[in-house]
């Protein structure tokens, strides 16, 4: 069975604090009516703008927070 892709996201905003809760992404797919939350972050390790998740299947949007994870972890 083929993934679903996402056809909309959007980012929460960012906390004032970290007891607050970190942005969340959250994403609409291919066929659904509402969004669903794909992962939160820590904004101040990495970032991420919506557009970069339209297309995306839900694995792929997974393995780039994964790899700006490593890439921030390697600098």
């Amino acid at each position: 069975m083929k993934e679903p892709i996402i056809i909309a996201a959007y980012i929460t905003n960012q906390s004032i604090s970290l007891l607050d809760g970190m942005p969340k992404v959250m994403v609409m797919y291919e066929g659904g009516t509402s969004y669903t939350e794909l992962f939160e972050y820590y904004p101040d390790k990495i970032s991420f703008n919506a557009g970069e998740f339209i297309n995306l299947t839900k694995k792929e949007a997974i393995n780039l927070k994964f790899k700006k994870d490593k890439n921030y972890l390697w600098s």
